[in-house]
């Protein structure tokens, strides 16, 4: 017997010989064990490995991050750290004879001739290859798309031949089912729909082989941009031919997508159970799961582009709506927060006590989707509503929605699967998904439903209000849900820009220090709440305050020198206290460690502002717009109107900040900004509403000197001109 099984399929994870789960680390140090794990036997340079995890670092640190992470590894697996073994040349490999793979069976008992061990192949494809273990390097995500494709086309050979082997034995039912997950895999896949139609023919049931020819149609067209075949066209008209006779027991399927291998970070759509027409209600719940699923069948599957020895990372296309740009009229009924539409969650079956354990989970999906500032969260229609049958756009336009939100709770072999969804409000089209499965979600339904709640938080992070900036806050995986909790809560206060929400974000992040005072995240969130009140010239500074935040700033970079909002925070410390070229170069450094994160990108137009590099200024806060399109912080658009003054476009400034709310904003620096766009254009009798509002903000204590001084520019012949500018308006110098 094997010490370990390794599962590849879907979620990854790992259990000891008598089934007992670990508890797994980090997504680096899971990425190394599913690396190794995948190829047992097989040994590995330590510096290859290291370069593959962490290709963004000096060398040097990626070889301390690797040992601390296969240091991580070797105490999760306790006492079956022995499997991870040394070579004699040095390098790391995992003993073949100590473990077993789900990957490994599956491809053995692919190649089998005995009907029974392909079947137990086709039980073991859970998903796509380690679909939820999210991004970890551009190499290594390569490798991923590339094992999972290969896995992938087999699975769709072995389900279509023991679909057709049922067919042949007069095993319908068992074929439908094997079917449908042949389409779960891929959508595309015409023969498949092909035997799905067949199938149904063969039961009687027309209308459902009309609509798995509609599904057909619309795979083929999103994902290959072609039409049906004369085969499929004839099966078809042999559908329609005859009117479908009633059969009680047995109801047409709903239309379900494959698993997306360009979303290779989740899993496939839930395999969705036959109903009973027998049962009251299966009507309302037919009708409701169509609902469901054709709001999924508009994704499509991006094929990979060849390279040397990786083919590139799967690419998705998602509605993006339009960004919210100064220079644009805002969108969605000129609201500045996305709406999320958050649907009750939907348990299939007549259990009471799941039913009930779906009510809480909607709670506990509520309550921490509401922790996220940046978003307006309204309560959707219940299951059986009739709103629920209405298409993803229509319900959105009902409900003056941006996004659906969705979770469904499905029977599955090994327990309960539980899917997430979000729909873009405009086009109808699935934007993100996460799918996992618990064996027994009853038992331990507190914890559950905060991984639930998390993973909700996660993706509505990620896809609707902070995009990949969202990622730095969760990369470290806290086991305390309470730690992710105030960690959130924190960042979402900070990005109020008001003093007393700045006072209770240092709270949140005290808290989850006292939780977890290893926490880079926290670290780096508290030291924002010290440097804050400079930024934004509130009167609740202390003398302290900065070196507190050099503190918080030095500790969380220790902690992980990859993780760029301590960059960002070191940036702005340089920068107030007048290193120019240092403060350019820790930016730079928080930039391509974010990728596209955008309070990064907005940190470093405003770092690039004070230099003389004002392209650079404005090119960055302009892309920091477009990546967070939705609820954009007033922070944001100042930014952007300095950078277009300091470029050159004194009114480009000027009508940016107009759609500023000056009264509301919790900084002045915005109506500062106007005084000196305007002075630039010669025009500071326009000042004079801006003054007023500046001395009564500050209780008659402002100063020029000290405003244009902290930070100084990079060439003091502009802060002189920043005083200068402020004095002729009226504002003590």
């Amino acid at each position: 017997m094997p010490k370990l099984r390794f599962t590849l399929f879907g979620t990854f994870g790992a259990s000891t010989e008598d089934g007992a789960p670990l508890s797994l680390g980090g997504k680096k140090t899971n990425a190394l064990l599913a690396y190794l794990a995948a190829a047992p036997g097989r040994s590995f340079r330590r510096e290859a490995l290291a370069e593959l995890l962490w290709p963004e670092r000096f060398e040097k640190q990626s070889q301390q991050s690797f040992r601390q992470a296969l240091s991580s590894a070797r105490k999760l697996l306790g006492d079956a750290a022995s499997i991870l073994r040394d070579t004699e040349e040095g390098a790391l490999t995992l003993d073949a004879s100590q473990i077993l793979t789900d990957v490994g069976t599956f491809e053995r008992l692919c190649a089998s001739p005995h009907m029974e061990d392909r079947k137990t192949a086709r039980d073991l494809y859970q998903g796509d290859f380690l679909a939820t273990l999210g991004p970890i390097s551009e190499d290594f995500d390569h490798w991923r798309l590339q094992t999972s494709t290969h896995l992938k086309a087999l699975a769709v050979e072995l389900f279509e031949s023991i679909a057709k082997a049922d067919q042949e034995n007069g095993q319908l039912d068992e074929a439908i089912e094997t079917a449908r997950r042949l389409i779960d895999i891929d959508a595309a896949h015409e023969e498949g729909h092909r035997l799905l139609m067949r199938l149904y023919l063969a039961k009687g049931q027309r209308s459902a082989a009309v609509r798995q020819y509609e599904a057909c149609r619309l795979a083929l067209s999103q994902q290959l941009d072609t039409v049906p075949d004369a085969e499929t066209e004839n099966l078809l008209a042999a559908a329609k031919t005859v009117p479908e006779p009633v059969q009680a027991g047995f109801e047409a399927p709903p239309l379900k997508p494959s698993s997306q291998a360009a979303k290779e970070q989740e899993t496939g759509a839930p395999n969705l159970p036959p109903a009973n027409l027998k049962s009251p209600g299966v009507l309302i719940a037919a009708t409701i799961l169509l609902a469901v699923v054709l709001w999924t069948l508009f994704s499509f599957f991006a094929p990979p582009k060849k390279t040397n020895s990786f083919p590139e990372s799967a690419q998705t296309e998602v509605a993006t709506p339009a960004p919210l740009t100064c220079n644009a009229p805002r969108q969605l009924r000129d609201i500045s927060k996305p709406v999320l539409l958050l649907l009750p969650t939907h348990t299939f079956g007549d259990d009471k006590d799941m039913q009930l354990f779906g009510q809480s989970t909607t709670e506990a999906i509520q309550a921490m989707s509401s922790v996220l500032t940046d978003l307006t969260l309204v309560a959707g229609p219940r299951v059986g509503h009739p709103d629920r049958d209405l298409p993803p756009r229509e319900l959105a336009r009902k409900n003056a929605a941006t996004q659906i939100f969705e979770t469904t709770i499905t029977p599955d072999p090994d327990g309960q699967r539980i899917t997430m969804r979000i729909v873009d409000g405009t086009s109808g089209r699935q934007i993100w998904q996460s799918t996992f499965t618990d064996k027994d979600p009853l038992a331990d339904a507190g914890h559950l439903q905060n991984e639930i709640a998390m993973r909700a938080a996660w993706g509505i992070q990620e896809q609707i209000t902070e995009g990949t900036q969202a990622l730095f806050h969760r990369q470290y995986e806290p086991e305390s849900f309470a730690v992710f909790e105030l960690v959130t809560k924190g960042f979402g206060y900070l990005g109020e820009i008001q003093p007393l929400y700045n006072d209770l974000a240092r709270k949140e992040f005290l808290a989850a220090l006292e939780k977890d005072p290893s926490n880079p995240s926290a670290h780096a969130g508290l030291g924002f709440t010290y440097l804050s009140p400079l930024i934004f010239r509130w009167q609740t500074g202390h003398p302290g305050d900065l070196a507190r935040a050099e503190q918080e700033a030095r500790v969380a970079a220790e902690l992980d020198p990859a993780y760029a909002p301590a960059q960002n925070l070191q940036a702005l410390l340089l920068l107030f206290k007048g290193d120019h070229e240092a403060a350019r170069d820790k930016i730079d450094k928080g930039l391509a460690l974010s990728g596209s994160g955008a309070d990064s990108t907005a940190f470093g137009g405003f770092v690039y502002s004070y230099t003389d590099n004002p392209r650079r200024a404005l090119e960055l806060a302009t892309r920091a717009l477009i990546l967070r399109p939705y609820g954009t912080p007033t922070w944001y658009q100042w930014s952007y109107a300095r950078a277009l003054r300091v470029s050159g476009d004194p009114q480009g400034a000027i009508n940016c900040l107009k759609q500023v709310d000056f009264e509301a904003a919790g900084t002045i620096a915005p109506a500062l900004e106007m005084i000196l766009a305007y002075d630039t254009l010669g025009t500071t009798s326009e000042s004079k509403a801006f003054v007023d509002l500046i001395m009564d903000r500050t209780g008659g204590t402002f100063s020029a000197e000290g405003y244009c001084a902290s930070p100084a520019y990079s060439d003091p012949a502009a802060t002189h001109a920043c005083q200068a500018a402020l004095v002729r308006a009226g504002l003590p110098e």
